[in-house]
C-alpha cells in the first residue's frame, strides 16, 4: 500500500466518522487492521507519516498511541476531547523556527493544528509617497537633472540707453543607485511544511521592509554607508530652532515654519508636515487660556480636534514612528523633529525593478534558503529652500 492510499483510505474513514456512520474508535481499528493485512508493520507507515509533524520524534512507544485519525478529525472538528496526546504532540510544533528554533524568528510559521498562516507585524508607515514624493525611474547612472540656480534680472533704463545683460545660471542634481538589501535564512523544514503562503508572506515583509528603509533614508539619510542624504541632511535646507529643551508644537511654532518656506518663494505645491505620532497628538490636545496667567484653557476645537479638524487647521500631515521621539537637547530627553515643505520637491528615483531571488547555495550544507531583495534606489531635493526642519519639539 503506497503513501496515497493509505492517505486515501485515512480521508474516506475520516468522512463516515463525521457523517456519525462509524465510531473513531473503528475507524482507527479498520485501519490498522487494513496495512497489517497488507503486510506493512504499522510503525513504519506512521514513520513515514510522521515528516507532517517536523521535528517531532514520538518514539516507537508513543508511535503506536499517536493516530493520525484523531488528528484529523480534530482538526476539522475543533474537538479535541479523545485527541489529547496528539494535540500534546502538535502543540509542540509551535516551538519550531527558521532552524526549528525559538517562534519569535520563524518558528510560528511551523504549522499547528489550528492555522498554518503568518500573523503580518504592524509596522510603521511609509510616508514621504504618501505626501507626495516625485518618484522617477532612470535608467541611466548617474542620473542628472538640470535645474536652474540663478535667474535673470531686469531694470529700468532710459531710452536709447544701453541694456545691461544679464542670464540664467544653471546647475544639476545628481543621483546614483544605492544599494539597499535584505537577506533572510529560512530553513527548508520551514518551507516545506509550512502553509503555501508563507513564503509569499515573507517575500512581503521584506519589501515592506526595504519600503520602510527608503523612507527613513529620504528623512534621515546620512550619505554614510551607501545611504542617501535626507531632507534633514541636505545643505541649505531651513532649520527652526529656539529653545534649550527644545519647543512645543504651538501653531505659532508652525505658521514660522512655513514662513521660512514661504520665504524663500517657495510655498507652493505638495505642502505638509511628517513628524512622530506624539507631536500630532499634542497639537490635537492644544488649549486657549481664557485669562492670563490660566495653566489650563478650552480645547481649540469643541469638544476635541479630530484628525479632519487638525488637516483643515494646519493642512495636509503623516505621521511614523520611524521619526524618533527620544532626541534629547538641555534635559528634555523625550523629543521629536519636525519637516515641513513642498514634498513634490523630493525626488525619490528608483533604478529598475525590486528584485527578489532565493537560493541554496551559501547555506547548501545546512539546509537552510536565503531569501535575498535588491533595490537601487536614490533621493535628491529639487530646492532645499523648500523645506523647514525644527530638529528638537516636545511630545509630552
Amino acid at each position: 500500500m503506497t503513501p496515497e492510499q493509505i492517505a486515501s483510505l485515512k480521508a474516506a474513514l475520516e468522512a463516515k466518522v463525521a457523517e456519525g456512520l462509524i465510531s473513531l474508535a473503528s475507524a482507527n481499528k479498520s485501519l490498522e487492521e487494513t496495512i497489517k493485512n497488507m503486510g506493512i508493520q504499522i510503525d513504519a507507515v506512521k514513520s513515514k507519516l510522521a515528516v507532517s509533524l517536523p521535528g517531532v520524534d514520538l518514539g516507537t512507544k508513543d508511535s503506536e498511541k499517536f493516530s493520525f485519525l484523531r488528528v484529523f478529525t480534530g482538526l476539522k472538528t475543533g474537538n479535541w476531547k479523545h485527541a489529547g496526546f496528539e494535540k500534546e504532540i502538535m502543540d509542540q510544533t509551535q516551538e519550531k523556527a527558521l532552524s526549528a528554533g525559538s517562534g519569535s524568528t520563524g518558528g510560528f510559521i511551523v504549522p499547528v493544528e489550528f492555522s498554518r498562516q503568518l500573523i503580518e507585524l504592524f509596522y510603521a508607515q511609509s510616508v514621504v509617497m504618501k505626501m507626495g514624493a516625485s518618484r522617477i525611474n532612470p535608467t541611466g547612472i548617474p542620473f542628472e537633472m538640470p535645474k536652474m540656480i540663478g535667474g535673470a534680472s531686469a531694470a529700468w533704463a532710459d531710452e536709447g540707453a544701453t541694456i545691461s545683460e544679464s542670464q540664467p545660471a544653471f546647475g544639476k542634481i545628481s543621483m546614483t543607485p544605492k544599494y539597499l538589501t535584505a537577506l533572510v535564512p529560512m530553513s527548508d523544514r520551514l518551507i516545506a511544511y509550512s502553509d503555501p503562503a508563507a513564503e509569499a508572506l515573507v517575500r512581503k515583509d521584506i519589501v515592506r521592509a526595504l519600503d520602510l528603509k527608503l523612507d527613513f533614508g529620504c528623512l534621515y539619510g546620512d550619505g554614510t554607508l551607501s545611504s542617501p542624504v535626507g531632507i534633514v541632511n541636505q545643505e541649505g535646507i531651513n532649520t527652526l530652532e529656539v529653545g534649550a529643551n527644545g519647543d512645543d508644537p504651538t501653531y505659532d511654532f508652525m505658521i514660522d515654519m512655513e514662513g521660512q518656506v514661504e520665504d524663500a518663494n517657495a510655498l507652493d505645491g505638495e505642502l505638509g508636515f511628517i513628524s512622530n505620532p506624539a507631536v500630532f497628538r499634542k497639537i490635537r490636545k492644544q488649549k486657549v487660556a481664557q485669562y492670563a496667567g490660566q495653566t489650563d484653557g478650552n480645547p481649540l476645537f469643541q469638544p476635541i480636534m479630530t484628525k479632519d479638524q487638525l488637516t483643515g487647521a494646519i493642512g495636509k500631515w503623516a505621521s511614523s514612528t520611524q521619526v524618533s521621539k527620544t532626541r534629547a537637547k538641555g534635559s528634555a530627553t523625550t523629543l521629536s523633529s519636525l519637516i515641513y515643505g513642498n514634498w513634490a520637491e523630493l525626488l525619490v528615483a528608483v533604478w529598475g525593478s525590486l528584485v527578489l531571488k532565493s537560493s541554496d547555495q551559501v547555506y547548501f550544507k545546512q539546509n537552510i534558503t536565503c531569501l535575498k531583495a535588491v533595490m537601487e534606489a536614490d533621493c535628491a531635493l529639487r530646492h532645499a529652500k523648500s523645506f523647514s526642519y525644527a530638529p528638537y519639539v516636545t511630545t509630552i
